[in-house]
């Protein structure tokens, strides 16, 4: 697809603990789709980072992300 017709991209987060299985990236992957629109949708569990809550949180204030859930604490 040529960069031209890319659907608009949206970078999603999920923070907590014990999320591996949320429904939530479905979700709004298959809400985005149906706008139109490409939904990148992480879990960021801070464990798995090797990171507490607030530097995973911090990250993602200074990153690409255009929302995130939280789930923790």
């Amino acid at each position: 697809m040529s960069e031209r017709h890319q659907k608009p991209e949206f970078h999603l987060g999920l923070i907590g603990d014990n999320v591996s299985r949320s429904r939530s990236p479905l979700l709004h992957r298959l809400a985005g789709r149906q706008h139109g629109l490409t939904v990148v949708y992480d879990s960021l569990i801070p464990h798995d980072l090797s990171k507490d809550f607030d530097a995973v949180f911090a990250d993602c204030a200074t990153g690409d992300y255009r929302g995130i859930n939280v789930t923790y604490p």
